[in-house]
């Protein structure tokens, strides 16, 4: 993220900020409007693109899934689930304690916060959405609102309201590729 870009005569004072640090560089380029100048812009984007590529490739694959499942819900249900976030939080709170407070390891933790998900979406399913099947769309969108407002309620009284971070399965050290 730039946050910070000043283009003097002589220097460019550019301040970027990455994964909760903050970075300064000062790169001297000459004048301004010279080659020089161009080329030590390309060259202080060339240094983050690879990795904006990958942030850019993994979050867009969270927005294709996200988009999906919406799009899976409406197409079977016909009315949009507002409680899918919340199910996918349910997911993220399992793997935590799976991973955090009962010590399996992440390749375990991931598949129980899954089979976590199944087992609630089924019992949502269950008692909230099938006694609504033949309701009007109405019924059943406000009905996909109080599942989400269930389940946060439930996660806070549960946990709390204070935010947790998720600890780094692939540890502290930068993992340099190429």
């Amino acid at each position: 993220l730039l946050t910070a870009l000043d283009i003097g005569q002589t220097d460019i004072d550019l301040t970027v900020k990455t994964a909760g640090t903050q970075q300064r560089l000062i790169q001297d380029v000459g004048t301004v409007g010279s080659s020089h100048h161009d080329d030590a812009i390309v060259g202080i984007e060339a240094v983050h693109l690879d990795q904006q590529l990958v942030q850019g490739l993994a979050l867009g694959s969270i927005y294709g899934l996200i988009a999906i499942g919406y799009v899976l819900i409406y197409n079977t249900w016909g009315v949009l689930n507002f409680a899918q976030g919340d199910m996918v939080m349910v997911g993220a709170f399992t793997a935590l304690i799976a991973y955090t407070y009962i010590g399996l390891p992440m390749w375990l933790a991931i598949p129980a916060a899954v089979l976590m998900c199944i087992v609630i979406g089924y019992l949502i399913e269950l008692c909230a959405f099938r006694p609504l099947i033949n309701a009007e769309n109405q019924r059943r969108l406000i009905a996909t609102i109080g599942v989400g407002i269930f389940l946060r309620n439930l996660i806070q009284i549960i946990f709390g309201a204070d935010a947790f971070s998720f600890p780094s399965i692939f540890g502290n050290k930068a993992i340099n590729i190429g």
